[in-house]
């Protein structure tokens, strides 16, 4: 059933690649269209300039489509680094205002608000991501306080691939007067996302993940009533009504983006999209879902392999933790993997390895990163 799909990507001949959830790979048929609309853009410059600003508008379409979201709430970005970013310089922040964190967040998360508490803009809090959905809520519940301005959590934390329970983590916060920015990264192309049920205030992805999308892309919502609430640090050509008197945000998320952009990176985008859509997703991603349950029995039945990520796939994801008991280097482990050209990412934090389980992936791939890791 898989073939067809390995089939669009070439590189896979001779390369056991098991990170996903850093750097996806773009489907061949992507990547031609993609490559063709950069060369018509630097051939063309401003003949193909209106094409492409129409592409543009559906990939934020679709791409609202795919988050249950009105393409007026959503901004499009570089990465999820930049949508977190819009969100931390818009606050009007006070010195006594915290931001709570959990304690697996990504630096996408972490360094925005750990540069502004720094400079004495805000307080940084944590709170404990755990196995267990409730004790996660527990913990907290636990941080929050009076002072508590935003909540800013990941969805799937990218070091051991555990997943938030969203709804109720947001539920939560909301009933402290608390804003929350998810960072969904690790979860678009996953899992369904609908913002309308997550209720969140903010929301940040990228395309280059999970839904095989070119570098360069991502997307940050903003839930409509919290949009007069958030300053852009930046303005430019495009951010601004053209024709009012005095100068006057455009009505929409939109008033983020400003200036020349690389508008053949949206026609790669929607190429991407294009790919999922010829596909049956749903599948692909129940494939994602059956091999990751595959490498987690693996490693807990390993004598040398522990398991650092949840189980039950409900509180997981396609990202697969481990620590491996003879290796006390992470990165030294990584780099024997990569000479053996099988492509994993380390997590120093916890002197482990992840593995992320893509809709290309198959049982021979385990195969070949579990006889790489014997020969280490």
């Amino acid at each position: 059933m898989f073939s067809p799909v390995r089939a669009d990507f070439p590189a896979l001949a001779d390369l056991t690649y098991l990170n996903l959830g850093t750097h996806g790979l773009m489907p061949e048929p992507a990547l031609q269209r993609y490559l063709s609309a950069v060369a018509r853009y630097e051939r063309e410059g401003y003949v193909a300039h209106y094409d492409l600003l129409e592409t543009r508008e559906r990939v934020r379409a679709r791409l609202a489509a795919l988050i249950g979201a009105p393409p007026t709430a959503l901004v499009l970005t570089g990465n999820a680094s930049d949508g977190i970013n819009l969100v931390a310089a818009g606050i009007a922040w006070h010195p006594d205002d915290e931001v709570v964190i959990s304690d697996q967040e990504h630096p996408a998360v972490e360094n925005p608000f750990a540069y502004l508490a720094a400079r004495g803009r805000l307080r940084l809090r944590r709170f404990s991501l755990a196995v267990d959905p409730q004790t996660t809520l527990s913990n907290l519940a636990a941080a929050l306080t009076p002072r508590t301005r935003l909540l800013a959590v990941s969805m799937v934390s990218s070091q051991t691939g555990t997943r938030l329970p969203p709804v109720e983590a947001v539920a939560l916060a909301h009933t402290h007067g608390v804003e929350v920015l998810l960072d969904a990264a690790q979860a678009l192309g996953q899992f369904p996302l609908d913002v309308a049920a997550l209720r969140c205030d903010y929301l940040v992805s990228n395309g280059h993940k999970w839904l095989l999308g070119p570098k360069g892309v991502g997307l940050l919502y903003i839930r409509p009533d919290r949009l007069e609430g958030l300053t852009p640090a930046h303005v430019g050509a495009g951010s601004l009504h053209e024709d009012a008197p005095v100068p006057t945000l455009q009505p929409t998320a939109a008033r983020f983006e400003y200036g020349t952009r690389s508008l053949p990176l949206w026609a790669g985008m929607d190429a991407a999209l294009d790919w999922w859509q010829g596909r049956d997703a749903a599948a692909l991603q129940a494939h994602m879902a059956a091999l990751a349950d595959e490498l987690k029995a693996r490693v807990a039945a390993h004598p040398r392999l522990r398991l650092l990520s949840p189980r039950p796939w409900e509180h997981s994801s396609a990202l697969v933790s481990f620590q491996v008991a003879d290796q006390p280097d992470a990165l030294a482990l990584l780099r024997a993997l990569w000479a053996q050209r099988v492509i994993v990412r380390a997590v120093p934090e916890r002197n482990a390895l992840r593995i992320s389980t893509g809709p290309f992936n198959d049982s021979d791939d385990l195969d070949r990163l579990f006889g790489a890791l014997e020969r280490i």
